[in-house]
């Protein structure tokens, strides 16, 4: 289905916000702007004063292109005194949101959790409004929808990952790594989900961080790019169990930490890297099949995991593929929507046997 759709703002931004709406819901699109070469003037500069009555366009949604949320909140009081239903105004940091609406998403990834009742996407709910059912929960589900210590930024579903390849260090004496302390919740949050055997360590370029220590968690101050800094943390940590990547997510931090940190961690250990869709945002270095992204450096790590079968020299680069510390150490790669998580454990050369009745 398409709409006609309008864009209220100065010119810049309404070009900005039609860029990101999804073209294959667009019937129709006007800009109602300010501009002075427009064809109609239709709000004031100063105070954002409509000068015009919009409701009688023929329009199904309107877009306030405005840059800061107050001024998106003065033209959706005057469209809504002009009579326009509130469902059909949107502000344009909401586009991604608007896209997945039209096409019929009604509300967010939350991994196995399940809703007491549907909500739309627009409303954007707080976490404790969701009507989420809290006997579906997981541990660490449980202590974040019900969190009131230090702030925990999340995507919904990674919960339900982190409890897949976390839950058998529960109670043990487990070493956690967590590259980004951001506000420090969630470090709260490992130390209290892995129990009181648990080190949990943090580590970030920003200095204030180190603030954030409390009973069980140490946090060290450096760049998670610098080969040096990580070096040290390995003579200043003396067991790591769990590597957390939620750092800068620009691509030479994430395959830095990776290569420093993974020989390090314990023969059964995992690694796991969050956020791994900035591999294809150019602001991170990343981009669609970019050969220096994360996730095409991941991919290559794939014919290592494989390495036992591979026989012949590559047609392409006439190298053989050979078994490596990566092949010998790894037991899997997991992909998921925005992490990967490798799990570590001896591995020994790979054999068949065949076993039953052969006369069959």
């Amino acid at each position: 289905m398409k709409y006609n759709i309008l864009i209220l703002g100065n010119l810049n931004n309404c070009k900005n916000a039609f860029k990101k709406i999804d073209l294959d819901l667009i019937d129709s699109l006007a800009f109602i702007t300010n501009e002075m070469d427009s064809r109609n003037k239709w709000f004031a500069d100063k105070n954002n004063f409509l000068t015009d009555d919009i409701k009688e366009l023929d329009f199904d949604f309107i877009f306030v292109a405005a840059g800061k949320f107050q001024e998106f909140r003065k033209f959706k009081n005057q469209l809504l005194d002009q009579g326009i239903k509130e469902e059909k105004i949107w502000y344009n940091f909401d586009v991604d949101t608007f896209n997945l609406r039209l096409k019929g998403f009604r509300k967010y990834n939350s991994g196995t959790l399940k809703y007491k009742k549907d909500f739309f996407m627009e409303e954007k709910p707080a976490a404790n409004q969701m009507n989420l059912d809290f006997n579906s929960m997981n541990k660490l589900e449980q202590y974040f929808y019900c969190n009131k210590g230090k702030t925990i930024h999340k995507f919904l579903h990674y919960f339900e990952i982190y409890d897949r390849h976390f839950s058998r260090f529960i109670g043990k004496d487990v070493a956690v790594l967590e590259i980004g302390v951001s506000k420090g919740g969630s470090l709260e949050l490992w130390r209290h989900y892995f129990g009181c055997k648990s080190k949990i360590y943090g580590s970030d370029i920003d200095p204030k961080c180190k603030k954030l220590e409390s009973e069980q968690i140490e946090i060290f101050i450096g760049d998670a790019e610098d080969r040096e800094f990580l070096r040290s943390l390995k003579e200043k940590i003396p067991r790591i169990d769990i590597v957390i990547d939620d750092g800068g997510h620009y691509m030479n931090q994430q395959i830095v930490a990776f290569e420093e940190l993974y020989p390090f961690i314990s023969p059964d250990g995992v690694y796991l890297c969050e956020d791994v869709m900035t591999s294809y945002m150019e602001a991170y270095g990343g981009g669609y099949r970019r050969k220096n992204s994360f996730i095409e450096y991941s991919k290559n790590l794939i014919d290592y995991l494989n390495a036992w079968y591979s026989k012949e020299k590559s047609w392409l680069s006439r190298k053989k593929l050979n078994v490596d510390e990566f092949t010998l150490s790894t037991h899997s790669m997991h992909y998921y929507n925005n992490v990967l998580v490798i799990e570590k454990r001896k591995i020994d050369p790979p054999f068949a046997a065949m076993i039953g009745n052969r006369d069959i």
